[in-house]
């Protein structure tokens, strides 16, 4: 991997699982960094803005208070768009109850994939124009929980809004996963509005539509 910045370049070393490395100058912390990676006969280019201050601070106190605000979480709704690449885009619409109630629909190109009900430790699926079939879930699932598993090297890139509302932008690496993320947090309650993930062959982005809301799950049965 080439990294270059300001007109200097250089070729990183590897410096973990996942992390590269290369030191460049720059006249400004506003200067763009461009990313060249090579593989085989591929090459891959894109450019990055970097933090609007250099070094970008530390975040992960920020972060471990923002996991503990999902971990407090009764409800939660939220949209969640996966890919493995162009055209390979599903998209899942998702309901939490705590601690151990979901519900969500997929689709694929705008159209219906399947459906999915689970409360305990039960879960009833139906795929696109089937019927509903019962299963049991093991283990139970306990929501809402943090996508990510654990958080490492979280800085804090600037802030901005989304959906109307003022924010941190942060990144991280989950060694646990692994996967790198960013977030868009909410600066008056911590909560994540606005998620990314990146990990190999899964590109994942989550925006979250409602927390704490009165939600209700309900089996195809009636079971609640």
């Amino acid at each position: 991997m080439r990294l270059a910045l300001a007109g200097s370049s250089a070729q990183t070393a590897v410096c973990g699982p996942g992390c590269y490395r290369a030191t460049l100058s720059a006249a400004s912390a506003r200067d763009t960094l461009s990313v060249d990676v090579r593989g085989g006969q591929a090459s891959t280019r894109w450019s990055i803005e970097l933090p609007a201050t250099w070094p970008s601070p530390d975040a992960s106190t920020l972060m471990a208070r923002a996991t503990a605000v999902w971990l407090s979480l009764r409800t939660l709704t939220f949209i969640d768009r996966l890919s493995s690449g162009p055209g390979q885009e599903v998209t899942t619409h998702w309901q939490m109850v705590a601690p151990y109630k979901i519900a969500y629909q997929a689709s694929h190109l705008g159209r219906n994939e399947s459906d999915a009900v689970i409360i305990g430790n039960q879960r009833w699926d139906k795929l696109a124009g089937g019927k509903w079939t019962k299963s049991v879930q093991d283990p139970r699932l306990k929501q809402p929980v943090p996508f990510w598993v654990s958080v490492s090297d979280a800085h804090l890139l600037g802030e901005g809004t989304f959906a109307g509302r003022p924010v941190w932008y942060v990144s991280f690496f989950d060694p646990g996963t692994p996967a790198w993320f960013s977030v868009d947090l909410d600066k008056a309650t911590l909560r994540t509005l606005d998620l990314r993930m990146i990990t190999t062959e899964h590109f994942m982005h989550d925006t979250y539509e409602s927390f704490d809301t009165a939600v209700n799950i309900e089996s195809p049965d009636g079971q609640r």
